[in-house]
């Protein structure tokens, strides 16, 4: 699967020979300022549905861009609720209430990525698939121990697995071959 970031660029549709997940991050989350309307947000995706397997919009954004997620739902798209922590990783309830939010706002997947600065961070992070055994849950780390909790967490089942296809995006990232290498 390869995830286009729609708020940093808007190239021309392309043939493309993998899945395409979409995300057009809001800058709360880590993306481009110019993705703060809904609507420009919308915009930026409907070139490339036809392209796509699934969408990538926050849990707390998922009210907003609702009608556009109905939209993308009614195209057959994947719905992935995702939610960004770069400072650390929020306590278990916290986490939990994240992953529930998600779910009642229609994630097909709920994508949590926090910071993880220590082990018990990363513990923390990856406890959650054992409160949420059945739903689809993509979880990473980002920071000093990003690299480990995202082998960790694809062995554990994470549906999504970001790596970069060149220079990391986050802290903690793997590049791509080097990521799929680690994972045989």
């Amino acid at each position: 699967c390869i995830e286009l970031r729609l708020d940093l660029f808007q190239p021309a549709p392309a043939d493309l020979a993998l899945p395409v997940l979409l995300t057009p991050r809001h800058p709360d989350e880590g993306g481009d300022a110019r993705c703060i309307d809904p609507e420009h947000r919308a915009d930026l995706c409907r070139p490339w549905l036809p392209f796509a397997s699934a969408i990538d919009i926050e849990i707390d954004q998922a009210r907003a861009m609702a009608e556009f997620l109905a939209e993308t739902r009614s195209a057959g798209l994947v719905t992935v609720l995702s939610y960004h922590d770069f400072a650390t990783t929020p306590e278990t309830p916290a986490l939990e209430e994240r992953i529930r939010t998600g779910i009642e706002r229609g994630a097909d997947i709920v994508k949590i990525a926090t910071r993880t600065e220590t082990v018990a961070d990363v513990d923390r992070l990856l406890g959650v698939f054992q409160s949420f055994p059945k739903q689809p849950l993509a979880i990473m780390g980002m920071g000093p121990q990003g690299k480990p909790s995202r082998l960790a967490a694809a062995r554990l089942g994470s549906v999504l697995n970001y790596a970069a296809i060149d220079t990391p995006t986050v802290e903690g990232q793997w590049e791509a071959s080097e990521f799929a290498q680690r994972l045989t």
